[in-house]
């Protein structure tokens, strides 16, 4: 995808360490909203961002709409 592609009002660029808590919310929403149990806690995030080789501010991605977050990817 090319970030142009975004709808109006929407913009992709690096998550902040500061939003993992945010990002955690993000996807027990997701998963709530598919019958699930939470599969990440903000601890796990965390520590997915503190492997070794994962360069946060290019291997993973959030999607802000305004000031909220409201997608995230990220590849390892």
């Amino acid at each position: 995808m090319d970030v142009s592609d975004l709808p109006s009002g929407y913009q992709l660029r690096p998550p902040r360490v500061d939003e993992a808590s945010e990002i955690d919310r993000l996807s027990a929403a997701s998963d709530a909203a598919l019958g699930a149990p939470p599969s990440l806690s903000e601890d796990l995030i965390r520590e997915f961002w503190a492997r070794p080789r994962f360069v946060l501010e290019t291997d993973a991605w959030v999607v802000e709409q305004g000031r909220r977050v409201v997608g995230y990817a990220e590849v390892w």
